[in-house]
């Protein structure tokens, strides 16, 4: 939760912190923080509990961990840009709050981001390079510069 939320290497959730997910842990009990359909689903849940409706997984996701392991992520990117576009579309919802939150692509990223932090963590100095393509996309990117930046970042070369 501590990667998923942000950190050196993954940037913040916006409008999401530490708090409200940690609320939601007995919603997110079943879902394995180290897979990025399964991040992309506890984002999907989170934001929908957030802005939709309290206490209600949102519609097409069943709470098990078979449901979560089988998730693909092109359905649990499907499953977020659905939600996104239901927080997009409610009057309730301030026009800087829906400005700030993510779109798919970035919440994808941030997923692959969060999967490299923890394979970082625990695997130390064998973790694999974020920029290796081979290993499978975390979504840093390089600048023309060698610096290292987030993908889906609007412009990384300065």
């Amino acid at each position: 939760m501590i990667a998923l939320c942000g950190c050196d290497f993954v940037r913040n959730l916006p409008r999401l912190g530490p708090r409200t997910l940690w609320k939601l842990r007995h919603i997110l009990l079943h879902i394995d923080l180290r897979e990025v359909s399964q991040i992309m689903s506890a984002l999907s849940i989170a934001y929908s509990d957030l802005y939709i409706m309290k206490n209600k997984m949102p519609a097409g996701i069943i709470n098990s961990v078979e449901w979560f392991t089988n998730a693909s992520e092109e359905q649990m990117f499907a499953m977020f840009d659905q939600v996104s576009a239901k927080i997009q579309r409610t009057s309730s919802i301030s026009p800087r709050i829906k400005q700030q939150l993510w779109q798919a692509d970035t919440a994808m990223a941030h997923a692959r981001n969060t999967v490299w932090t923890m394979h970082y963590w625990t695997l130390c100095d064998n973790c694999p390079d974020p920029h290796a393509t081979e290993v499978g996309d975390f979504c840093y990117v390089r600048d023309s510069k060698g610096r290292t930046h987030f993908a889906c970042e609007k412009n990384p070369d300065p």
